[in-house]
């Protein structure tokens, strides 16, 4: 910036090639080839550069702030559990405690599996440090809750600092992902997920025996078309998931060694955190028998009509539950005239 100061004794004035000039009063002023020298109360134009000593700040209030500001938990304290010496923000956040009642009760940090504190103990003493220790904790209001720990201690004063992370919500997730991928893998339907462009990303043990694959290698990242005999029928299939996000119905499957089978599938989309889709999941059984089945009981029904048909006696058969008649003999047909 500019800044203006005032010289008691110096100005500098400008002079024009050197020559002589004269102030108003006429008084004879000497000059250089450059400037010219009088004595006089002007003020000057300086050049001043900002005082980077007073922009930054000093280094106990950067690190203050650092700690403060840190969105993982901070604390200090005596390995024996005796005193707290410091904590952040975020440790009472975790806690649910203030930091005047933190530090004034070292018992606010309790610990609620005291096996894995012992552990943890043991481990700094002997290691003189730990990484992403995971161990329960219990807050104010008496919660339960899961943090990754890491601690490193001074072996001469016995004091501890350390971070705490609180994964409670990761590790309820990855629970229930868990759950999931068990129910996933367990069951006795053959179950598949695929991306977007309609290629398997997972499959489970009876998928891979349904089909004749060995390995679960062997079904990554083949389209879906592969595992059906008619391509057209995977393409209905795809089409009514993007339309209604659903589909339910039989189509014909292709084994890996080229044999087939009738499947009945139930398929729905897969949706992303923004409930955008992507990609399709389905569960797969083979009804091949129940097929073979329904069509031998309507073979022998189509027997059975045959000869009840044939026969001189009038013959009808009724549904007991709603009275209707379901057959009529070509006999009793000709006896009622009809």
């Amino acid at each position: 910036m500019d800044i203006l100061q005032f010289d008691a004794d110096i100005s500098i004035v400008p002079s024009i090639m050197g020559k002589i000039m004269k102030d108003k009063p006429g008084k004879t002023i000497k000059s250089s080839a450059r400037h010219g020298i009088k004595k006089s109360k002007t003020p000057v134009l300086k050049k001043s550069r900002p005082d980077l000593q007073t922009a930054v700040p000093r280094p106990d209030d950067y690190y203050r702030s650092l700690f403060e500001n840190a969105q993982v938990g901070i604390y200090r304290s005596c390995i024996d559990g005796s005193a707290i010496i410091d904590v952040n923000r975020k440790l009472c956040d975790i806690f649910g405690f203030t930091r005047e009642e933190m530090i004034s009760s070292p018992a606010t940090i309790r610990w609620a599996d005291q096996a894995k504190r012992a552990e943890m103990i043991e481990l700094i003493r002997t290691e003189g440090s730990v990484s992403d220790f995971e161990v329960p904790i219990i807050t104010k209001s008496g919660e339960v809750r899961t943090c990754l720990v890491s601690i490193q201690m001074e072996k001469e004063s016995g004091v501890i600092d350390g971070t705490a992370v609180d994964i409670t919500g990761l590790r309820r997730v990855g629970e229930e992902l868990k759950l999931k991928n068990k129910v996933f893998d367990a069951s006795i339907a053959a179950n598949s997920i695929a991306d977007l462009g309609g290629h398997i990303t997972q499959a489970n043990k009876a998928f891979l025996d349904l089909w004749g694959y060995p390995e679960l290698t062997d079904v990554i990242g083949r389209p879906l078309a592969d595992f059906i005999n008619n391509e057209n029928e995977a393409a209905v299939i795809v089409n009514a998931l993007n339309e209604s996000g659903e589909w339910e119905g039989d189509y014909t499957a292709k084994r890996k060694d080229g044999s087939t089978f009738i499947a009945h599938g139930l398929a729905t989309v897969v949706r992303g955190e923004g409930e955008e889709v992507v990609g399709y999941q389905s569960a797969v059984i083979d009804i091949t028998d129940r097929k073979q089945a329904e069509e031998n009981l309507r073979e022998s029904e189509k027997n059975l009509y045959a000869i009840l048909d044939a026969t001189p006696f009038p013959i009808a058969l009724v549904d007991t539950q709603d009275d209707n008649i379901e057959f009529w003999s070509r006999s009793a047909l000709d006896l009622f005239g009809h």
